[in-house]
């Protein structure tokens, strides 16, 4: 089960984006379900005839969310037997705060940069006085 349009730990800023999942058996394939975030219910599912009808492949178009999701794929062929894509963390969202906020590298920069300009000034406020003080 091979999952392409969306790559683990990544972030997009989408609001929908097209996921192809292709699976292949030895044998026959009897079906394919998408699972979001718990993994007990299934957003999509797909039959055996419209793997056949794709060649292998099927497209779900996924819906921005403001958190992290976690796919999987599993496949299931005719005698039983279950293959997935393994687990694929991702953001979709076009929420700029959400993708600030989860973008943790400018996020922890962010934060040193306004610490290092709030001590900057308070530095300068107290350099002034005490400059101000022996003036007088």
């Amino acid at each position: 089960v091979v999952v392409t349009g969306v790559a683990d730990s990544t972030r997009y800023n989408e609001a929908t984006r097209i996921l192809r999942v292709t699976c292949e058996d030895n044998m026959a394939l009897d079906g394919l379900e998408l699972f979001l975030q718990d993994g007990t219910t299934p957003v999509a599912s797909f039959t055996a005839e419209e793997l056949v009808n794709g060649g292998g492949t099927v497209e779900y178009t996924l819906q921005e969310k403001d958190e992290w999701e976690t796919l999987t794929a599993v496949a299931r062929d005719m005698a039983g037997n279950t293959g997935d894509s393994g687990a694929i963390r991702f953001l979709l969202t076009t929420n700029f705060m959400v993708q600030f906020v989860n973008n943790v590298p400018v996020l922890v920069c962010t934060v040193v940069g306004v610490l290092a300009l709030v001590l900057f000034l308070l530095y300068v406020l107290v350099l002034r006085r005490t400059k101000k003080k022996e003036n007088e």
